[in-house]
């Protein structure tokens, strides 16, 4: 597993962002640095197959409300979209680390 020192990581940013590479003494590192353990098999539904229904329905909801599917070149910075899309991701990932940690 590559450590990501936070500190080294965001003083680098925006311009090259990598790793630390053990240059310094941080132990301020994204993560924990244990490795998780291999997944258990269950009885319980495969994922990607739920991550692809997801997908079409939201297909069919963006062409019901936009009157066409997404398509490259289609007027908006598509960048801009999914960068948009991600801080919202963040924001709601981080929300529920708290609702479920409570830190």
């Amino acid at each position: 597993m590559v450590k990501l020192c936070i500190n080294c990581f965001y003083s680098q940013l925006p311009s090259s962002a990598k790793p630390c590479s053990g240059c310094c003494a941080h132990s301020n590192w994204i993560g924990d640095g244990v490795e998780q353990p291999a997944p258990t098999p269950n009885d319980k539904p495969a994922i990607w197959p739920l991550v692809i229904e997801d997908m079409n329905a939201r297909d069919n909801l963006g062409r019901q409300r936009y009157g066409t599917p997404l398509q490259p070149d289609n007027g908006r910075d598509m960048l801009k979209d999914a960068y948009e899309e991600a801080l919202d991701l963040a924001c709601y990932l981080r929300g529920a680390l708290y609702e479920r940690d409570g830190s």
